[in-house]
């Protein structure tokens, strides 16, 4: 099961035995820096059938703090944000929904 940078690599090593487990990590470290210098460089990056990747950017605002009900001013700041593409919504929906079919027919953990 896929959950992290090493077991993606261990995924494409045994996929790809010609490769070495170094050459993997350079591919995988290639695309994290790629997608990472096109975010910020401000650019859009799309990974056609998978997900886009952008920066949205939030004007300085006033805001108040709960505790002490303060006024403080937060500044302007830029978030990435992951879109997933149609391809990847679709397989996720499906493979959640088997999932939650087969919970409902008794398949799954059941707790009172």
């Amino acid at each position: 099961m896929l959950k992290s940078r090493p077991d993606l690599i261990q995924v494409i090593k045994q996929r790809n035995k010609e490769l070495t487990e170094m050459q993997v990590e350079q591919v995988v470290e290639t695309l994290v820096t790629q997608l990472r210098r096109g975010l910020v460089e401000g650019n859009r990056v799309e990974v056609r059938d998978f997900a886009s990747f952008k920066v949205n950017h939030y004007k300085p605002r006033k805001a108040r703090n709960p505790r002490t009900g303060e006024t403080i001013a937060i500044g302007d700041r830029f978030k990435p944000t992951f879109q997933p593409g149609k391809k990847l919504r679709e397989m996720v929906n499906k493979g959640l929904n088997k999932d939650l079919n087969k919970e409902s027919k008794g398949g799954g953990d059941e707790t009172n």
